[in-house]
């Protein structure tokens, strides 16, 4: 499949990166088909950190609650469902950012939190942008402490190289 195919690339990169003694992380930054579990833990188990482009209905979750001392049981894995709808909708929260889209310094809004998904196993960090038209788009890293400039300039990057395929397919 095309998921085993580019995890093996995703592989075979940073395989050669550590045979020649460079210790790097290695960011992946994936059209939002590749946000899938097979692609995500072949590449994650490399040590990537991979950015993509979330579905507007993707099932996340709250971090699950803290467990309290002498508690019972297995601990919990996810929290309280959330939809990416109810918080783009919501007014409040949003804050601005600028940052380098296509060569261009641009100003939008973002809102940012951590959640859990079934996709990977562990926290991700959620990014919401609000474009000037009012739409907005839903991105995700799985490294949570990442600086939410970086993961838009990532995912700006991976943007314009689609932009500029298509225009290659035009002519």
């Amino acid at each position: 499949t095309k998921h085993w195919l580019a995890a093996e690339l995703v592989t075979w990169f940073v395989t050669t990166l550590k045979s020649w003694g460079l210790r790097r992380i290695v960011w992946v930054v994936a059209d939002g088909a590749y946000a899938a579990r097979p692609f995500l833990d072949a590449v994650l188990k490399q040590g990537a950190v991979v950015v993509s482009r979330l579905r507007k209905d993707a099932a996340l979750f709250d971090l699950p609650p803290e467990r309290k001392p002498g508690q019972r049981g297995r601990p919990r894995k996810y929290g309280r469902k959330l939809s990416l709808a109810k918080r783009a909708a919501h007014r409040g929260g949003w804050q601005s950012i600028t940052y380098v889209c296509r060569g261009v310094e641009v100003t939008r809004e973002y809102k940012t939190f951590l959640a859990t998904s079934h996709l990977v196993d562990g926290q991700i960090r959620v990014v919401l942008v609000r474009f000037e038209d009012g739409g907005w788009v839903p991105y995700f890293c799985t490294d949570p402490t990442a600086d939410v400039r970086d993961i838009l300039e990532a995912a700006a990057d991976r943007w314009a190289i689609e932009e500029h395929f298509h225009d290659v397919k035009e002519v």
